[in-house]
């Protein structure tokens, strides 16, 4: 059986209903995140927070190295394999993968274990989750290449529930500690894949050597390590930086603060490039540029859509939120807010700008691009964070990311290039000024509690729309297909 693929035409049903699917599959995590966040920075120390947060880094760089490559080639390759020779030739990989994590973890702990201060009881957990969570990251990309966004959601949201209920009832009641939620997030991980594989969303083969189709994933895959890798850093360096240089109450203030961006933003941009990907993997031919190139600045357009009005929510409301979401010792760090949205607003919309890089397997290029924005990062983190502090970190992260997307732009115009849909950019700038506007004044008037934050955000929401609807920038075709997919659902 081979991969499922799609017609340019059906793109628009195939985005609304994958894209309905995904946001499901974001509101639970990100809202058990940001009560994460909350229970954390209550019952544990900033400096506490900030061990727990930078061994999150460590296990993302680590998952990145193991499986990220692997979870690029699979949405890319997908498509054009037959599913058994896939399936199989992916559980070899990952088996390898994760059994030089372990062989690594083993040898490092035996080297360095005794000298970790108080990082050491993270260490081994921290290489366990590294494993099952690269294990969930293939089992989750192979559903999401299949354009089988319901089982991928469901895996999501079931993983995100029990890591969350796991983790804290163990951090708080078991073990009395801030690594007990590390045990937790091991086991829900373990549970959910067990209970995906029982119930039949994925079929297993036997492991098996596959040479050509190694070598094949390889090619594709160990540049974009490289690429994951570099996006990691861009998310996390940051946070070894101020480590060294101010202290691990310092990255507990500063993650946090950040957290809380990162949380409310996936709630739509992340829905926004899981329904994109795929379709447009599927969609591409190796001679279609024409037509990927416009569903490209289509999938830009309705990310500017999406997202927009969520990030100058989270910028305008970025201190109340902090007092709401994290404990009071933490709240000095609330004006990092608006850089890190704004930065994640960018990074995200580069990722659908480099679309033409990937179909067409340039992803040395990626590489290149990324490398230069973390060499960034780490000269302006290194110049601005003893004189301005965690401030300059997240204005740092802003300018990398924001070189990325200028990179991307530029240099895909010489493969399948990036067509900005302007229209759009300057109707949705009008239309997210006003919100701005109406936000500010409410926020003055009305107050930082959470019911007049969410009347002011629902005003806010119906002025963004109100001012599209206004320009002519929503599409009657557009309303017709969401009110016909609503009424299928209900």
């Amino acid at each position: 059986m081979f991969a499922v693929t799609i017609d340019i035409s059906d793109i628009k049903r195939r985005f609304v209903t994958d894209f309905g699917r995904y946001v499901f599959a974001s509101i639970v995590p990100a809202v058990l995140g940001v009560a994460l966040v909350k229970i954390l920075t209550v019952a544990f120390s900033p400096a506490s927070y900030g061990r727990y947060s930078l061994t999150m880094s460590y296990v993302a760089i680590g998952s990145t190295l193991a499986a990220g490559w692997l979870g690029q080639a699979i949405l890319r390759y997908e498509p054009e394999l037959d599913d058994e020779v896939l399936v199989s030739g992916v559980l070899f990989a990952i088996g390898g993968a994760v059994s030089i994590v372990g062989i690594c973890g083993s040898i490092g702990w035996i080297l360095v274990g005794e000298r970790l201060g108080a990082y050491r009881p993270f260490f081994l957990l921290a290489i366990g989750l590294v494993v099952v969570q690269s294990v969930y990251q293939v089992v989750r990309k192979l559903l999401q290449a299949r354009l089988d966004s319901g089982r991928a959601a469901r895996l999501t949201v079931l993983r995100a529930v029990l890591r969350f209920g796991l983790g804290i009832w163990i951090a708080l009641f078991i073990l009395d500690g801030i690594v007990g939620w590390f045990v937790g997030a091991i086991v829900g991980t373990v549970v959910s894949l067990v209970v995906t594989i029982a119930m039949g969303d994925i079929e297993l083969s036997r492991p098996s050597y596959r040479p050509a189709l190694l070598e094949r994933l390889l090619r594709f895959g160990v540049p974009m390590v490289g690429w994951l890798f570099g996006f990691t850093l861009l998310s996390f360096i940051d946070r070894t930086l101020i480590e060294l240089v101010l202290g691990s109450r310092a990255v507990g203030i500063y993650s946090a603060n950040y957290d809380v961006a990162n949380k409310a933003l996936p709630l739509v941009v992340a829905p926004v490039i899981q329904a994109a990907h795929p379709i447009v993997m599927n969609a591409w031919t190796g001679s279609n540029q024409t037509e990927v190139r416009r569903m490209i600045r289509e999938m830009t357009r309705y990310y500017l859509l999406l997202g927009a009005p969520v990030t100058m929510a989270v910028i305008v409301f970025g201190a109340p939120l902090s007092g709401l979401l994290v404990g009071s010792a933490y709240h000095s760090g609330h004006a990092v807010i608006p850089f890190v949205a704004l930065g994640l607003f960018v990074w995200n919309g580069s990722m659908i700008g480099h679309k033409g890089l990937e179909i067409t397997d340039n992803t040395l290029v990626m590489l290149a691009g990324v490398v230069f924005a973390c060499v960034l990062n780490v000269v302006g983190n290194i110049v601005l964070l003893e004189p301005v502090g965690i401030v300059g970190a997240a204005l740092t992260t802003l300018c990398s990311f924001l070189s990325y997307l200028l990179f991307v732009y530029v240099v895909s115009q010489r493969y399948v290039g990036w067509d900005l849909p302007w229209r759009s950019i300057r109707t949705v700038t009008v239309a997210v000024t006003v919100q701005g506007v109406i936000l500010s004044i409410g926020l003055t008037v009305g107050g930082s509690d959470l019911v007049s934050l969410m009347l002011t955000g629902c005003v806010g929401m119906i002025a963004y729309g109100a001012t599209l609807g206004a320009t002519g920038e929503i599409r009657h075709s557009e309303m017709d297909t969401v009110r016909e997919l609503l009424y299928q659902i209900y």
